[in-house]
């Protein structure tokens, strides 16, 4: 079983959003830990050049990995 990690940038941007957007994303989250292979909308390179899938979440552009040595999927929100 993998969880997710969320990056600082998250946190913050989780703590600060409505109780609503809040839970749709933590769903969210569950739900890629669940299916750490799951497929973004649509994927790309980060800024240290690893792949990263991206997905649409309400308002929100989620940007995430797996790292599959830890079993963890890492989050990026912005």
């Amino acid at each position: 079983m993998y969880n997710f990690a969320l990056d600082a940038e998250a946190r913050h941007v989780l703590l600060r959003c409505k109780t609503s957007d809040r839970q749709q994303l933590v769903k969210f989250f569950q739900a890629l830990a669940d299916d750490p292979y799951r497929r973004g909308d649509f994927n790309g390179t980060n800024a240290d050049d690893r792949a990263v899938e991206v997905a649409l979440c309400g308002r929100f552009l989620v940007t995430y990995w797996s790292d599959h040595a830890v079993k963890q999927v890492r989050v990026v929100l912005r």
